[in-house]
């Protein structure tokens, strides 16, 4: 038994400011070339968008949550999914939009595709974000505000510019855009997928840990900041004033990776909200991530509390591995 790694509550909030979507995912063999036209199994509907897959994750994680968004005159049903998920919601209803909509593909070997529609995520504005987001009104300090980029950058850079003092500001740059450079300075942890790693970097796509921990390093970053890199199957990096770590993936066998990402921003802000250290949460994260990819939909794998635990005792939530500050392509 290892005590580290025991639940314990969050001592601060987390707000999450995003999108809320209906998700229809469809099962396929494969993910069709241009022009070619396959066949689906059942459609599964589901909950999604990045705002709120990342507010349940963190919700079952055990953190207290709330989520600012937008929704269509359709989106009662949604809303009441994200409370019974034990999410606060502070949703602006759009009367001329219909809530936004996501169709997933997912393949045999839990690959995918997404097709996103905004619908009333594209209404959302500096307005609907409430002023005390996200403080914590007993200490006086600020919370985790957790942010991505299917709303207007005006929102999301209103949110990160008026946070409460004290507050981590945690960036998901998804679906990627260059990012305004008032947003980066107002971010303390700037997590990428290996796409999005690339993108920033004006590189391909990193196919090796290697290649990631290259690019990673060429990310430019100021002081008192982090970046992290997803990985997938190989973890997840970690570069801050310390340096650079490796958090190193858990073999399983991929249902559907719809949602890790997700999942894995959500289990940061709840590390981050317990006051971890930020390799700690590191750990929290890609266990949570790893549970999310053994169900099918977005948010059909997120794990609770007790389910993360169990897996880190099972593995030891080994400490990431140091690496070099240095190019590793350089000898």
């Amino acid at each position: 038994m290892h005590d580290e790694i025991q639940p314990r509550p969050p001592v601060r909030p987390i707000t999450v400011v995003g999108s809320v979507n209906r998700d229809i995912t469809l099962r396929v063999p494969h993910l069709p070339r241009p022009g070619e036209t396959i066949s689906s199994a059942a459609p599964i509907d589901g909950l999604g968008g990045k705002g709120a897959n990342q507010a349940v994750a963190a919700a079952r994680l055990g953190g207290q949550v709330r989520l600012v968004s937008a929704v269509g005159e359709d989106g009662a049903p949604v809303l009441a999914a994200l409370r019974r998920a034990g999410v606060r919601v502070d949703a602006r209803t759009v009367p001329t939009a219909r809530t936004g909509s996501a169709t997933v593909l997912v393949d045999d070997e839990g690959g995918n595709v997404v097709v996103v529609t905004a619908g009333a995520n594209e209404h959302l504005a500096p307005t609907d974000v409430p002023a005390d987001v996200p403080a914590d009104g007993t200490a006086g300090t600020g919370g985790v505000l957790v942010l991505q980029l299917e709303v207007p950058d005006a929102v999301v850079e209103h949110a990160a510019r008026s946070a409460a003092p004290g507050t981590v500001v945690v960036l998901n740059p998804a679906p990627y855009r260059p990012v305004p450079p008032a947003l980066l300075a107002r971010t303390d942890v700037l997590v990428l997928n290996e796409t999005e790693l690339g993108l920033l970097s004006g590189a391909a796509e990193p196919a090796t840990v290697t290649e990631a921990h290259r690019l990673l390093l060429s990310v430019p970053r100021r002081s008192g900041t982090a970046v992290i890199a997803t990985l997938g199957a190989e973890g997840a990096l970690l570069r801050d004033d310390d340096g650079v770590v490796h958090a190193p993936g858990i073999t399983v066998d991929a249902v559907d990776t719809v949602g890790a990402g997700d999942t894995f921003c959500g289990a940061l802000a709840v590390g981050l909200a317990r006051g971890d250290a930020l390799a700690d949460a590191l750990v929290l994260a890609v266990h949570a991530a790893t549970l999310a990819v053994l169900a099918p939909g977005a948010q059909g794998g997120m794990p609770d509390e007790t389910e993360v635990r169990l897996l880190m005792e099972r593995t030891g939530a080994p400490a990431p591995r140091r690496l070099p500050t240095t190019d590793p392509g350089r000898g």
